[in-house]
């Protein structure tokens, strides 16, 4: 060998096996995991303090080779080790957290409510609203639901029951739902009991057929008196609402009035005047229809205004609304009208009842103006509840 292959010889370096390169940086990754871990369990050992085995301690990402696994840092292995927040079981009150009732609003409503006395179910112990009471109740069977008597559902004293739509007169939105129902129903008994009178003996002769065959125009009236009523009430309703700011008040029905007016104004004079100058059947049978078309709008209006007003006297504020409606027409008007539409005629009749139908259409106005006012005043005085 030549000095010269002898000093090429001195600069040859050989390369390291693969995988023996391989299988001794494996086992210098397995002997510091192995020292990780035990530095990690004796930092836990002593008064659980901070990891603080340094980032140099992990080997770099190009000294492990794709086949062997690559441990977590420091960081990620402490992440693991703190346990996952528990998901709160739903309906159990989270800590920290205040405990609302949502039943509170409800149980203070009940105690002035008069539909919701409490009676005591057959499979709970607690006093219950008398209409959950009889959802509780085991199913009946067909002979027992023919029974006319399924004992009492309140057990208030009869004569505080009695008296109770009577107070309610006191409440002036009552009191004008009343008037104003007893009008709209009213109307129509006193044309049922001229129309024998009319049609039948003195001015169009007809026979018991013809003069039953008349009662086609209210009956068409009524259906499109009650399909406008609702329909448009409640654009009315919603279209106020919104330029109130989204607040609803039960003064906004009181709009119809304005149309109840008119209807059964015109339509109680028009009837009256042309019966008297003896125009044809059909006018003043139109005008019938008419006057049923606009006591129907009213009667829906002063219902749906009194429920609203007062909701939870809904079941003794409609004993008010139908007991003023049978004594002041199906008492009252029918001892006199018939006597009264004999002597002066039809025409100075109707136009009296359209003058009164109008004077107490009136009444909405300061209705509308004072009737929240009003409500609140009831409130404050709180007669229902006394009973």
């Amino acid at each position: 060998m030549t000095p010269g292959t002898r000093a090429k010889a001195q600069h040859v370096v050989f390369a390291p096996d693969v995988e023996t390169h391989t299988a001794k940086h494996v086992e210098t990754l397995s002997s510091d995991s192995s020292t990780d871990k035990s530095v990690e369990e004796s930092t836990t050992n002593k008064e659980g303090t901070e990891n603080r085995t340094s980032s140099s301690d992990v080997p770099s990402p190009e000294y492990f080779p794709e086949t062997a696994p690559r441990p977590p840092s420091p960081v990620k292995a402490s992440a693991l080790k703190t346990p996952a927040p528990e998901t709160p079981i739903p309906g159990t009150p989270v800590p920290g957290t205040p405990n609302f009732d949502r039943n509170y609003g409800r149980r203070e409503h009940d105690d002035t409510d008069t539909e919701s006395q409490s009676i005591r179910s057959t499979r709970t112990a607690g006093p219950l609203p008398y209409t959950t009471a009889l959802r509780d109740q085991p199913a009946r069977s067909f002979v027992q639901s023919l029974k006319p008597f399924n004992g009492r559902l309140n057990k208030d004293k009869w004569h505080k029951v009695a008296i109770r739509p009577l107070i309610l007169f006191s409440y002036p939105a009552v009191l004008w739902s009343a008037v104003v129902y007893a009008c709209s129903v009213g109307w129509l008994i006193v044309i049922s009991e001229s129309v024998a009178v009319i049609y039948r003996e003195e001015i169009y002769q007809f026979n018991a057929l013809q003069t039953g065959l008349v009662y086609i125009s209210p009956f068409v009236g009524g259906i499109l008196g009650s399909a406008v009523a609702g329909k448009v009430s409640d654009i009315i309703v919603k279209a106020m609402a919104r330029r109130n700011g989204g607040l609803y008040e039960p003064e906004f029905r009181l709009i119809m009035a304005i149309p109840i007016a008119i209807t059964t104004v015109i339509g109680l004079m028009g009837f009256g005047w042309s019966a008297q100058i003896h125009d044809h059947w059909m006018v003043p049978t139109a005008f019938f229809g008419i006057i049923s078309f606009g006591c129907t709008m009213g009667s829906t209006t002063s219902i749906t205004f009194c429920v609203d007003s007062y909701r939870q006297y809904a079941g003794e504020a409609l004993v008010t609304l139908n007991f003023s409606k049978n004594v002041l027409h199906g008492l009252v008007f029918s001892l006199f009208v018939t006597g009264w539409l004999s002597d002066d005629g039809p025409k100075s009749v109707y136009i009296w009842i359209g003058v009164i139908q109008l004077i107490l259409l009136l009444f909405t106005v300061p209705m509308y103006i004072f009737g929240k006012r009003l409500r609140m005043w009831t409130v404050r005085r709180n007669f229902m509840e006394r009973f």
